[in-house]
Parts: C-alpha cells; sequence; structure tokens
C-alpha cells in the first residue's frame, strides 16, 4: 500500500471511530434517560401503591365504612350469625349520654378509672366526661345466653385511627372473673346500664356506640352515632 492510500485508510478508520464513539455517548445519554424515567415511574407506582395500605382513613377507615352499618337510638338491632355471634340476641340502644355527675355510687365504678380523676360532690372537676349508656339486651335463642355487657362499647376515631374506650362502670358488675356477664334465658331481657370516662377534648372526635363487639377491620358492625 503506498503512502496516499495508507494515508486514506487511517482518516477513515479515523472517522469511524469517531462515528462509534459518538454513538456510544447517544446510547449511554438514552439509557441513562430511560433508567432514570423507569425509575421515577417506579417511585410514583410505588408511592401510589402504598396509599392503598397506609393505616389510617385511606385504608383503615374507607375499609371501616364498607362492613358497617349504623342504627339510631331507640331502633332494635339483631345481632347473629351475619356479625359471627353464636347466639342471637337483640339490643336497643334507650339513651347515650354525656355528662360530668355520677349517677351511682362511685364504689360501682372501677377504682383504677377514677384514680387520675379530680371528684367533688360526685361530679368530675377536671377535663374528662362522663357517658354513659342504657341499653336493653334480649335473648333470641332457645338456650340461655351468655353476655358480656362491654361487648356494647365506645369507640372513637382519633388521628385516623379507631379507638376503644376503657369501661368504667357496668350496672352488672358483681366482681369475680364474670364481673360483667349478663346470664339470659330463652326470650329473657334485661335493662343494663354502662358508663365510660373519657378526656373532655375526645368529644370533638367523632364517637360511635358499638353494638357488635370488638372493631377489627374484617369484622362487620353496627354503630349508632353518639351525639
Amino acid at each position: 500500500m503506498d503512502r496516499g492510500n495508507q494515508r486514506s485508510y487511517l482518516m477513515i478508520c479515523a472517522l469511524l471511530s469517531m462515528l462509534l464513539s459518538s454513538c456510544s455517548l447517544v446510547n449511554e445519554d438514552y439509557s441513562s434517560q430511560v433508567n432514570s424515567e423507569s425509575i421515577q415511574r417506579n417511585e410514583t407506582e410505588n408511592v401510589e401503591t402504598e396509599k392503598v395500605y397506609l393505616p389510617g382513613r385511606d385504608y383503615e377507615l374507607a375499609h371501616f365504612s364498607e362492613v358497617t352499618k349504623f342504627a339510631e337510638v331507640g331502633e332494635t338491632v339483631r345481632v347473629d350469625e351475619s356479625y359471627e355471634a353464636r347466639n342471637p340476641y337483640e339490643i336497643t340502644i334507650c339513651r347515650a349520654e354525656v355528662t360530668d355527675t355520677f349517677e351511682e355510687d362511685l364504689s360501682k365504678w372501677e377504682d383504677y378509672m377514677l384514680e387520675d380523676i379530680d371528684i367533688k360532690d360526685n361530679k368530675i372537676v377536671g377535663e374528662e366526661k362522663i357517658v354513659y349508656i342504657d341499653y336493653t339486651l334480649k335473648n333470641c335463642e332457645d338456650e340461655k345466653l351468655e353476655f358480656y355487657t362491654s361487648s356494647v362499647s365506645l369507640v372513637y376515631i382519633e388521628d385516623d385511627y379507631i379507638y376503644s374506650a376503657e369501661i368504667a362502670f357496668s350496672s352488672e358488675n358483681k366482681g369475680g372473673k364474670s364481673a360483667y356477664q349478663v346470664v339470659l334465658g330463652p326470650g329473657e331481657s334485661k335493662d343494663i346500664k354502662i358508663g365510660y370516662i373519657i378526656p373532655e377534648n375526645n368529644l370533638n372526635n367523632e364517637m360511635y356506640i358499638n353494638l357488635t363487639g370488638p372493631v377489627n377491620l374484617g369484622d362487620d358492625c353496627c354503630l349508632v352515632k353518639l351525639q
């Protein structure tokens, strides 16, 4: 190969090398852009997916509302196998009242619930309120019904979570292991009174009387709104 042809050959090789290098850079830029877009898209998809499972109003309350039925004060609700109750019974909320006055002797209340409460002349003078719930329970089965009065509970929504208040008083509390238990014969009914002590600022939240036992995400429940 003469010098002229050799020089032309070298120039062609150099041009090809430059073209290949340029294509490689373009591909790297495109690949980087695609990867970046893919990451951003995946991050967005992950965020959207996570929202479905976030606790609080996005999930817990949304699911809660799907399985919830609502009743009114004075309305009779039948609790049966649709609420996973073994023996069917009926509950009627007769009264739900918020007050600062104890309607019965303090000895009938759980001592530990009164420890940090400021009470004078049978009235709370602190930042708490008493919630009284009067209801009628009726056994609808042909066999005896064993029922716990705390199964009718006070629940509230705070910071997008559902909480159950702790019962502090029951008219059927006779102490011992079966303190809150009521046993009713076939067709028998009983008037029951329960009480809760709650922080006054909880009244700013949504509060309900739950007629169907503990509130779990997978359970159907029936609520009466506390007015």
